[in-house]
């Protein structure tokens, strides 16, 4: 069984010397609540080093640490990181929702500009989340027979756990939008409902795309960069 836990990612890292804020209070409660309840032997995330440098980046005057890690630690559980690294999903086909929204308003037929913005949020939704939730699926290996606390954007609940169900995997939302606003949760709902509402439409624009890059979509032209230095 995979117990789900849908959260705003800001809640995954804290200061290293900072009290917690209400959310991390939350999220800190609401897992030892899961471990107590369901004694997993994995805790697993949407999280990567690369997202806890990039915390640090925007934050260059504190120290942070991986909170979820450091909660399943403090319980004695293993911890696992599952999301790819910007190199990884780059090399798997994602491209992120800005380069999507680039190669969308390069087709001949002219989409508005505040539409391919919306479309590229939408590629990403439909066309990334399956490959990075297969990714997440694949990092479990073994572990996924036994009792397994998943934590990942709230946004991936409903798409993960149709992924796990598809593999027979059984699996039970315990909580959800932890660390989330009023209005985040507007949002990120509108951009789910809009990837599912125009999925065909989308569809469409993806063998477009296709059919312009003679059958195959060019990975990120970042990826280069970064296979040379990293």
């Amino acid at each position: 069984m995979v117990y789900l836990i849908g959260v705003e990612h800001g809640v995954q890292s804290i200061p290293s010397n900072g009290p917690e804020t209400s959310n991390h209070k939350a999220y800190r409660l609401c897992l030892e609540q899961v471990i107590r309840d369901y004694k997993p032997t994995v805790i697993a995330e949407e999280y990567s080093t690369e997202s806890l440098d990039r915390v640090k980046y925007l934050n260059p005057s504190t120290t942070y640490d991986f909170f979820t890690r450091k909660i399943a630690t403090n319980a004695g559980v293993e911890h696992i990181f599952c999301e790819p690294k910007l190199k990884v999903r780059f090399q798997l086909g994602c491209q992120g929702r800005a380069q999507w929204s680039k190669m969308l308003a390069s087709l001949d037929n002219a989409i508005p500009a505040d539409e391919c913005d919306s479309l590229g949020i939408a590629m990403e939704i439909n066309i990334e989340w399956p490959i990075r939730e297969k990714y997440w699926l694949d990092q479990l290996g073994p572990a996924i027979k036994n009792e397994i606390v998943f934590v990942c954007g709230d946004g991936h609940l409903k798409t993960f756990a149709d992924l796990l169900n598809s593999r027979g995997i059984p699996s039970s939302v315990v909580e959800r939008k932890i660390g989330m606003t009023p209005e985040l949760i507007k949002q990120s709902d509108s951009e789910v409902q809009y990837a599912n509402e125009n999925r065909t439409r989308i569809e469409g624009y993806y063998q477009a795309l296709l059919k312009k890059y003679g059958g195959t979509i060019p990975k990120h032209p970042l990826l280069s960069q970064l296979e040379r230095t990293i």
